[in-house]
């Protein structure tokens, strides 16, 4: 009697082994099922770009400010105080919850703190603008845990443009409040040195609605603005 039970457990023991031992995965990896993942800490990107808005959107779209461009970007809207002082509002959040940058550094004006002051980034010398959310705002400080707005205007090349003169014009007129704007840009190459150079200017009068001229809702703006770049090549 005494021997069955070491044989049953014995037995008992040696089971679990097994079937740990037919369980244990294989070290082999198998290129059917494995997800290799690549990734790089360095980029000249802003990560988590999860809205553009592009030359001809901005142009298309139209307005005085950052916010006006911003307008069809879900999430977003305006402070809508006055027609050349509005930031942009990001899922609730504005002043300085949400940080404003122009080729990724701050534009540091008095807009953070006082709605009542104007963004000193007009949307006609831009060339995209980049809307950064969620945690990838960290690295911006706690000024962006509403979100990062990055205004791309290209006043410093960054790179060699393919052709030696390049550039665009452009020009617009409304109605309703007599508005007139226009703007140009340029770059021209020489050997390897770049020059870029871009103006803006834009006047609008008071709005007329049907109960009359609303006062205070004229603006004026302009800009003129140049930059260089000379990259240094080795023999």
């Amino acid at each position: 009697m005494c021997t069955l039970l070491r044989f049953g457990a014995v037995t008992a023991a040696l089971f679990p082994a097994a079937a740990l031992a037919q369980q244990a995965p294989s070290t082999t990896p198998d290129p059917s099922t494995d997800i290799i993942v690549t990734a790089s800490p360095f980029g000249n990107d802003t990560p988590t770009i999860v809205a553009k808005v592009d030359r001809d959107s901005i142009l298309t779209t139209g307005g005085s400010n950052i916010a006006d461009s911003l307008q069809t970007v879900p999430g977003i809207s305006s402070t809508a105080f006055a027609a050349g002082a509005s930031r942009p509002i990001i899922r609730g959040m504005d002043a300085t919850r949400v940080r404003l940058l122009e080729d990724g550094s701050s534009s540091a004006d008095v807009s953070d703190i006082a709605p009542d002051h104007g963004v000193p980034i007009d949307p006609l010398a831009a060339q995209s603008i980049e809307v950064v959310r969620g945690p990838a705002t960290l690295r911006y400080a706690s000024q962006a845990i509403g979100g990062v707005v990055n205004v791309i205007n290209n006043r410093v090349p960054q790179s060699l443009p393919t052709k030696t003169v390049s550039g665009e014009l452009n020009g617009s007129f409304g109605t309703v409040n007599n508005a007139g704007e226009v703007s140009g840009q340029t770059d021209v190459r020489l050997g390897s040195f770049v020059l870029h150079g871009d103006a803006f200017y834009r006047r609008t009068d008071d709005y007329d609605t049907p109960l009359g001229t609303q006062q205070n809702s004229y603006f004026r703006g302009d800009g003129l603005s140049a930059g260089a770049l000379l990259i240094a090549t080795e023999n």
